[in-house]
């Protein structure tokens, strides 16, 4: 089931809490997820290294379908990457969203469940536990089971998503 996620973040302190909470909770989860462990500690011959970094906007059509997982990371990764600029408000959204929407076009790009997953996430629609992370992020026990719950989703799914949020999060900080 998918719900509607209208928000923005209201506060620069809100963000930064929340990165450090999200960022805390990743460093636990990192030999779980490749795009994950690529973002946290990238390395030169890291297969998601060598896309996962500051020009990844540029060249995230890299990602569409690559990974293992019924869904996989790469996806899981752009859906988290997707509800980071929605979250941010970001000026690369728009862009970003049409780039997107051609590149599932391509048959073959990804899979059927993985393209309607993106799909739902293009016309923001995200599952229940990432609503409730976001409706949530004032809690910081609520923020905790919700980064648990999203972290479980799958073998690596949920934790790829959040490696996403967490690279756009993390970006918006060092700027």
């Amino acid at each position: 089931e998918y719900f509607d996620l209208k928000i923005l973040f209201k506060t620069e302190n809100k963000l930064a809490r929340f990165l450090k909470q999200l960022e805390t909770f990743l460093k636990d989860q990192e030999k779980i997820s490749d795009t994950l462990e690529a973002v946290l500690n990238p390395c030169k011959t890291h297969y998601f290294s060598k896309i996962i970094n500051k020009e990844f906007y540029g060249n995230f059509e890299k990602v569409i379908g690559l990974g293992k997982g019924l869904t996989p990371s790469g996806d899981d990764f752009i859906i988290g990457y997707l509800l980071g600029l929605n979250l941010t408000n970001s000026n690369k959204l728009l862009n970003f969203k049409k780039r997107l929407r051609v590149a599932l076009k391509i048959k073959g790009a990804t899979n059927d469940i993985s393209r309607q997953y993106l799909e739902a996430a293009l016309d923001d629609f995200y599952n229940e536990h990432i609503v409730s992370l976001i409706d949530n992020l004032d809690s910081i026990e609520l923020t905790n089971k919700n980064l648990k719950n999203i972290g479980s989703i799958g073998a690596s799914s949920g934790v790829d998503l959040l490696a996403g949020l967490y690279f756009v999060l993390k970006e918006k900080e060092k700027h």
